[in-house]
């Protein structure tokens, strides 16, 4: 579509606009001479365009609104005169604008006029239908290009995404239930690395094919990205699902039968059964993808594992139900235990503070990890009381340190979001601290870096609140999702905690870059850096050279219970000669 519309027209004056049926633009001409600028050509027009045909800029917009074609002269700034064409595109709102100086237009008019004058023998008529069905075979050839660019997938020859969703609204008018399926080919890399991308396309096309072969008339299928698909499907009946699915996986890989090497290719459907026209297709598609990716749970012996999103959402209520019946008990009985991560000094070596991280030790269920309850426990707001017990043991591990002489270091708290819609809440954490007689400097909060885009303006009185208490503050996660480097100017953090994100990919200059430039202005700031969840000696050192303040992560050390967290700081204060 980009290639269509930067073709000029009339000498390099004339060119072309893409836009919805709101004026949005869909494409914009690159073209020097694009003066309508903005994201909405409507408005803009409307504001920078001096109309000076009959032609209201009402009557304009109703023809638009109504999907006419039409066309209208206008000046701006009081340059040359230029005409505009209005077209709607076939199957979408969308409309294509053609705009070139009118003196072009009427010269070309002028042309033709003459041009039948010389031909008046041969029939004025007959030229001038002519002249109009090329005009019409061009809009119209232009059109089923873009048409067929949005609408059919240059890989499989079906439909795209675009079209996909579009099919699906067209249904939503008359509803009747169906199922939203997401398949994925495992493993579908290996076949690209080991018989390269050309052959990796036909294994799709070969897919798409027999995912088409088993589906009904009005059911049809599109591949979303890469080895992705989905599938419309009209039963909901999960046996007759599951059948059909086994039936596609069977066919995909009937080549088989006669190979002495076989290479099987097994899939993985994720279905989510929508029985009501309430949601929005990007929930459904989601759901449907987050069945599709439990399947890393299954056994991949099979050659297709089916999970439905049904099935998960009820065990999940099932899950949370029982955690809620349990919660308040565990609390009560201590089956919430701290575990301690080291904080290493890149400079010496040794341990400089650690963080706190609970567990869930139950009786019936076992050690319970933290992503199988924090997330409720955010949900049912149980999550203050919890973050309140952690302080609480925390004061007492420092206060049970400094009674026994020991080496004592700050232990960082997690504090969640929830606390921000209680105000004075730092007053229970102050109460607390008081209570065991901890000094200010062995308390540090942890702020989530999400917390920042909630509500800034509050989140800068609360780390005031803790600075006031002589606490320390710091930010963590911080380049885990929409980190901005404003953020660094505008809250006064002491400490910035490097999300292992920023550190994944080995040999990436770019991020190290980056990474590196974070740690400067840090410093530049005042402000300390911890670099989170490195694993590998060459990350440990790339850190150092950068000047990086600490490190935490299982190079080092993984959490520990606190008496096995005392022997490291005890009998081998240097943790590593980094």
């Amino acid at each position: 579509m980009k290639l269509l519309l930067n073709t000029e027209s009339f000498s390099g004056t004339g060119f072309s606009h893409i836009i919805a049926k709101n004026g949005d633009y869909i494409l914009h001409s690159k073209n020097k001479n694009a003066l309508i600028d903005g994201d909405n050509f409507l408005n803009t027009f409307q504001q920078k365009a001096e109309i000076t045909s009959s032609m209201t800029f009402q009557k304009f917009c109703q023809d638009i609104a109504n999907r006419k074609k039409g066309t209208i002269t206008f000046k701006v700034n009081g340059d040359n005169m230029r005409t505009l064409t209005y077209t709607p595109l076939d199957n979408c709102d969308w409309y294509l604008l053609s705009i070139v100086p009118s003196t072009m237009y009427s010269q070309n008019i002028q042309n033709f006029i003459s041009l039948a004058i010389a031909v008046l023998a041969l029939g004025i008529a007959v030229v001038f239908f002519i002249f109009i069905a090329f005009l019409l075979y061009t809009s119209n050839k232009k059109n089923k290009e873009i048409t067929n660019i949005a609408y059919i997938d240059p890989i499989t020859q079906g439909f795209t995404q675009v079209r996909f969703e579009k099919e699906l609204l067209d249904r939503a008018k008359d509803f009747v239930p169906y199922t939203f399926i997401s398949l994925d080919l495992r493993k579908f890399k290996l076949i690209n690395a080991s018989f390269g991308s050309e052959n990796g396309d036909k294994v799709l096309r070969h897919v798409y094919v027999c995912i088409k072969k088993h589906l009904a008339k009005d059911e049809f299928v599109t591949r979303v990205n890469a080895d992705n698909f989905n599938i419309y499907l009209h039963t909901i009946d999960e046996g007759k699902i599951k059948e059909r699915l086994h039936s596609i996986a069977d066919e995909i890989n009937k080549y088989n039968q006669e190979c002495q090497l076989p290479y099987y290719i097994p899939l993985s459907c994720g279905c989510y059964i929508v029985k009501d026209n309430a949601q929005e297709l990007i929930v459904v598609r989601d759901k449907a993808n987050i069945a599709r990716k439990t399947n890393k749970n299954i056994p991949n012996y099979y050659l297709c594992n089916i999970v439905f999103y049904n099935d998960l959402e009820h065990q999940m209520l099932l899950k949370e139900k029982e955690m809620e019946n349990m919660m308040e008990k565990a609390l009560d009985e201590e089956e919430f235990i701290i575990y301690l991560q080291p904080k290493v000094s890149l400079k010496t070596g040794k341990i400089i503070g650690s963080e706190a991280l609970v567990r869930w030790d139950s009786p019936e269920k076992g050690l319970i990890p933290p992503d199988d309850f924090i997330p409720f426990f955010e949900k049912n707001d149980f999550i203050i009381k919890l973050d309140m017990y952690v302080f609480e043991v925390v004061c007492k591990i420092l206060r049970k340190w400094i009674d026994e002489g020991k080496i004592v270091h700050p232990i960082s708290v997690n504090l969640s979001r929830n606390h921000l819609h209680h105000p004075n809440f730092l007053e229970e954490y102050r109460k607390i601290q008081q209570k065991y007689e901890i000094p200010d400097q062995y308390i540090e909060i942890e702020l989530t870096e999400t917390v920042v885009f909630e509500n800034l303006e509050m989140l800068k009185t609360i780390i005031d609140e803790i600075h006031k208490y002589g606490y320390k503050c710091s930010m963590d996660d911080f380049g885990s999702s929409y980190s901005s480097l404003n953020v660094l100017k505008e809250i006064p953090v002491d400490i910035l905690k490097l999300d292992r994100v920023s550190f994944s990919s080995e040999n990436d200059k770019r991020g190290e870059d980056i990474v590196e430039t974070v740690i400067s202005l840090a410093k530049k700031l005042g402000m300390e850096t911890i670099a989170e969840g490195i694993e590998t000696i060459p990350q440990v050192e790339l850190l150092k050279s950068m000047e990086c303040d600490a490190i935490q992560g299982y190079v080092f050390s993984k959490p520990v219970p606190v008496d096995q967290l005392e022997t490291l700081v005890q009998d081998d204060p240097e943790m590593m000669s980094v």
